[in-house]
């Protein structure tokens, strides 16, 4: 089968090496200058199970004995997921990723933009490229695979008169990058006395805010707000990578690098007297004090990342069109966590379920030279029905699509608070997906929380996708300056009333789960 991809990024070049790999003819079309990919500077999070499928095409670029430029590392229980992960820059990947493409004879074209697709009557796949110079040219494919991420991909598909991926929520996240030089040691040996760790991650939040939270999760149903930051870092042996989530009642505080440089400083540091209280054998944190220093205003940016999802759609199918990757499904997390899963799945029960890898290609070498409309048009419905499996699974990418930053800080595009609860997180189901694909309102730019807004939780959110946000059952209203006075007493006194009131409830709560010394 002829297979063009679009997009020449982790996932794009990794799906061509696969399919070649399985006998295809591939091709590779990506917009970006060769050059480009070195740019990007971050780190990726890869599980074992995705190691282990990329690594004969990377093995000796990224792992070679004399330089390697990554390595592979055992992960303690408490601290992530019992498994075992390399830690890669994202730029030596990319490089790997393209040298293994040439060596599998797999062209990858540059500078050459999508503008339109369509399927002609030989029952192919046309698609138009705008080439560097300005001029268009033509390509034929049986299947054309969009794997442009989730900022390209909007364009495209507009362009071309089909649905654009549905915006979920965002999360602000600040962020530092420290290069890592020749003299610093990361030692990682299962023999080391002190093993450092390369990746750990941290909630900051105190006992007493933390049980009140759950008591109200539980209990009421209501999240009270941002429940505090979630903090990750990552380092390889030449980059050191930290991410902290912020509420967005911080955003005027962080809005300066000075301020943020030392918000991550004081969250880095939280991070390594926390997994240091827990006493982790053979675990050395000390050296994070080092990274603490390192973090100015020079090295720090500000991140919004959001959680999208493509509802699948026939008529694509129709055009011999797929979507892989972020243009599918994206959902940060930790570093790279969804590209794990369109690679190879989650970790469930002990092993690697199918990732959305396998099930496209499935796909493919079952509809390949099927001439029977009827019969064509069966494998397309089951494959939707299998993308749902793979958008709803509830130990796999649901999980990220639905609980985000883990702690109150991600908003909807509307400009409220995800309704994120320890047990559910926000509510994905199909119905709502579908129903927020066929809105047209839900496809504008992302937008900041009101102040009138925040806080508080998103009531009945499957049945009404722009509910108001409640509070203690009463909803938020934006402020009208004609209120009389007597009204704003009375509403004060109403949520005084409430506060004080939960407030006891977990207090008592509090104390009788409180252990005697």
């Amino acid at each position: 089968m002829k297979i063009d991809i679009v997009g020449a990024g982790l996932t794009g070049l990794t799906y061509a090496l696969l399919l070649k790999r399985e006998g295809h003819d591939v091709e590779v079309y990506e917009r970006r200058a060769a050059e480009e990919h070195k740019k990007v500077n971050s780190i990726i999070y890869i599980t074992k199970g995705t190691l282990d499928t990329i690594k004969p095409f990377i093995q000796d670029d990224i792992f070679n004995e004399n330089k390697p430029k990554a390595f592979e590392e055992g992960i303690n229980r408490e601290l992530l997921v019992p498994d075992v992960h390399a830690n890669i820059h994202i730029g030596d990947l990319l490089e790997a990723l393209l040298k293994a493409a040439e060596r599998e004879h797999i062209p990858v074209h540059r500078q050459c933009k999508l503008m339109s697709f369509s399927r002609n009557q030989n029952d192919k796949t046309n698609a138009t490229f705008l080439d560097a110079n300005g001029k268009t040219f033509d390509v034929e494919c049986d299947q054309l695979l969009l794997a442009c991420g989730n900022h390209d991909i909007n364009d495209i598909l507009k362009n071309n008169h089909y649905r654009a991926p549905v915006k979920l929520h965002y999360t602000h996240l600040a962020g530092a990058r420290i290069p890592l030089d020749n003299n610093f040691k990361f030692e990682n040996s299962e023999n080391s006395q002190q093993k450092k760790l390369s990746i750990a991650t941290h909630l900051d939040c105190n006992e007493t805010k933390f049980k009140i939270a759950q008591l109200a999760a539980y209990c009421f149903n209501y999240h009270p707000g941002s429940l505090g930051n979630f903090t990750t870092y990552l380092a390889t042996q030449r980059l050191f990578a930290i991410v902290s989530t912020y509420p967005p009642e911080q955003s005027d505080e962080l809005s300066s690098r000075e301020n943020k440089a030392k918000f991550l400083q004081q969250k880095l540091k939280n991070l390594r007297t926390g997994c240091s209280k827990k006493q982790i054998p053979k675990i050395d944190f000390t050296w994070l004090e080092e990274m603490e220093s390192k973090i100015n205003k020079d090295n720090v940016c500000d991140i919004t990342t959001y959680a999208t999802v493509h509802v699948p759609d026939k008529s694509l199918l129709q055009q011999g069109v797929i979507l892989i990757g972020d243009a599918f499904v994206t959902a940060p997390f930790i570093y790279g966590s969804e590209y794990n899963l369109h690679v190879k799945g989650a970790y469930q029960n002990g092993s690697y379920q199918n990732g959305a890898y396998q099930k496209i290609s499935d796909y493919l070498k079952k509809i390949n030279g099927i001439k029977d409309v009827s019969e064509k048009s069966k494998m397309m419905d089951d494959f939707i029905e299998t993308l749902w499996e793979f958008i709803l699974d509830k130990k796999g990418i649901s999980i990220y699509l639905g609980l985000s930053d883990l702690v109150g800080n991600s908003i909807l595009p509307n400009g409220t608070r995800v309704n994120i609860s320890f047990s559910k997180g926000y509510p994905i189901s199909r119905e709502l997906l579908e129903r927020l694909s066929r809105d047209p309102t839900n496809q504008n730019s992302l937008i900041p929380i009101p102040k009138h807004q925040q806080g508080g939780r998103l009531e009945n959110v499957d049945q009404d996708p722009k509910a108001l946000l409640l509070t203690n059952q009463t909803q938020v209203k934006k402020p009208n300056s004609q209120t009389s006075f007597a009204t704003k007493m009375g509403l004060f006194a109403v949520a005084a009333t409430v506060v004080v009131g939960v407030t006891a409830v977990a207090t008592s709560y509090i104390k009788s789960n409180t252990p005697t010394m």
